[in-house]
């Protein structure tokens, strides 16, 4: 199942009876610890990005992204590839310089989920805390 239309889903957490961090009525994806690091280490501008606001800023992401036909659990947001797990956790990123060159990013339904996770606007939040 595409996890975009799982996510949608307002059953989700009864259906598969599971207690899962929902902000503003968006289910969050879990994120692995080593995931986490190797997103601050190897994407730009994010070395001082907290735990939440990563986990928040990569749901987004995911729901944004294309999905991979290759691997139905790796999404594509224009050069970041997310992996997520059965257990809908993301396992695995990785930053490919030039891999999605054709990625159109759904730039009002980017607003509405940055205003019910409480990202700040990229522009903001890509500064480097000096």
């Amino acid at each position: 199942m595409n996890l975009v239309k799982f996510f949608k889903n307002r059953n989700f957490a009864k259906k598969y009876n599971k207690d899962i961090k929902k902000v503003n009525g968006v289910f969050l994806l879990e994120l692995d610890q080593k995931a986490y690091i190797h997103y601050i280490e190897h994407t730009k501008n994010r070395e001082n990005t907290d735990f939440e606001t990563a986990r928040k800023v990569l749901t987004r992401n995911v729901l944004l992204a294309q999905v991979d036909e290759r691997y139905g659990s790796v999404y594509n947001y224009g050069n970041l590839q997310i992996g997520i797990s059965y257990e809908n956790k993301i396992t695995y990123i990785r930053n490919h310089f030039g891999y999605n060159t054709n990625f159109k990013i759904d730039t009002e339904y980017k607003e509405w989920l940055n205003n019910k996770l409480g990202i700040v606007d990229d522009e903001i939040q890509d500064r480097k805390v000096s």
